[in-house]
Formats: C-alpha cells, structure tokens, sequence
C-alpha cells in the first residue's frame, strides 16, 4: 500500500488516514524500567498539523520548508506519530530517524518500516543510552514530545541524562524542540506554541546546563502528583 503525505494538514483539519501499523500502536502502553521505578507509558500518535503547530509552525508544509536542504532529523519517542513520515514524504532530501523503545518488537519495527519512504528509520532505542544507538551520527534537528515528563517521574538524575543524551544526539549549533514546556519558557507569541527550542551548545558544561533546563521547562508537577497517588495505592505506577 503507498502512502501519500498531506502535506496541506493543517490542526483544524480532519484527521488523515493513517497506514495500518501506525494505527495498530495507538492506545498500547510500553513498560518502561527507570531504577526501582516501573512505569507503563501510553503509546501516543499524534497528527503531523498538530505537532508541527505545537513546534512553533502554522501547519505542516511550514514546518517542511523549514527544514534545512538534506537535513538529517531525529523524533525521540515518536511512538505513532506520522510527523516523520509525512516530512519524509514531502521532502525526499530529508533524512529522519523515528526512535521509540517501543519499537524494540520485531513486528512493530518491520510493519512500521514497510510502510516507510527510503529516506526513514525506525530504530529501537531507550532515551538513556541513545547516542550509542545513534551511533556517530548527529542529527541538525532533533524532536520530543511527551517523552522527558515520564522520565521525570523516576526522578531528577534519570530525566537530566535522558535530556543530555537528546542534546548530544544533535550537533553543535543544531537545534532540539521538547515539548510540552511550561509557558515562561516558550518564546514567540503564538499560544498553540508549546515547544522550548534550544541551540545546542558544544562544552560539556553548558549541555549539562541545557540538560537541566530541558528538565525545568517540561517537568509536570500535576502528573508526578497524579502518579504518587497510585503508588501510595498500590507498589508500582500503573498506567497514566
């Protein structure tokens, strides 16, 4: 079956079909072990229009446009999401890297990857050691949505080194967007906004600084809360 891109998304649109495995992953959860912490995480697929407004664009195909000529681009824990696939699709010079550890299933990783233009990866990987997956290869943008707010749950250290190995993923001077971030670190003015962007630094020091920022900006006390009431029910989080 082929797949056709649209590219004229935008997030008041009506929502586009979807290829079959991208569809057969929303609604699953993935366990996740951090530490003494078990979590199960929601298996997300959010619609491109929607994210591409989250990180700052009016639609799609301006988030498309701007992307630099042969741009290498990494979407950390982009479970179901289509934004990888899309892009890929409208802009053939483009090379992206879908990266979830749900994609650590055979099935999952071949379906997806059927489905998949030649210039996208799907590669199965844990957040916390995702420069050794990503091997020597840096990427000039790099994307997260949803995925540090879990992290932050098993605690400040394990968030801190998921958000460092996102910042090293990208090269000096490239750029990574997190969201969903607290306002007050959300620049420009359109309220769909919900992305930090950060210009990644090149010493060490200053990407542990970035990293704790990273941190700052997305963490969710209400969700921490929400999940510290189900573990004094029971001994493990449960699914949120």
């Amino acid at each position: 079956m082929s797949w056709k891109a649209d590219v004229d998304l935008i997030p008041v649109s009506p929502r586009p079909t979807r290829p079959p495995a991208y569809e057969a992953l929303i609604g699953n959860w993935q366990p996740y072990e951090t530490g003494s912490i078990r979590q199960m995480i929601p298996i997300f697929g959010r619609e491109s229009g929607e994210l591409a407004l989250a990180y700052g664009y009016p639609d799609l195909q301006s988030f498309c446009d701007d992307l630099p000529e042969a741009a290498r681009v990494l979407d950390v824990g982009s479970g179901a999401s289509t934004l990888g696939l899309d892009v890929c699709v409208a802009r053939p010079d483009v090379r992206w890297v879908n990266a979830d550890l749900c994609y650590e299933d055979q099935k999952v990783r071949g379906a997806l990857q059927k489905d998949a233009p030649p210039n996208l990866e799907i590669l199965a990987a844990d957040v916390l050691d995702l420069t050794e997956r990503t091997g020597a290869q840096r990427f000039h943008r790099v994307f997260s949505w949803y995925l540090l707010q879990h992290i932050r749950l098993a605690g400040r250290k394990p968030a801190e080194v998921s958000a460092k190995e996102i910042l090293q993923a990208a090269e000096p001077g490239g750029s990574v967007a997190a969201g969903p971030a607290k306002r007050k670190f959300v620049k420009g003015k359109n309220p769909s906004h919900e992305a930090i962007v950060i210009k990644v630094a090149s010493s060490d020091e200053e990407l542990d600084e970035q990293a704790k920022l990273l941190v700052d900006a997305t963490e969710q006390p209400f969700l921490a809360r929400l999940v510290q009431g189900r573990i004094n029910q029971s001994s493990r989080i449960l699914p949120i």
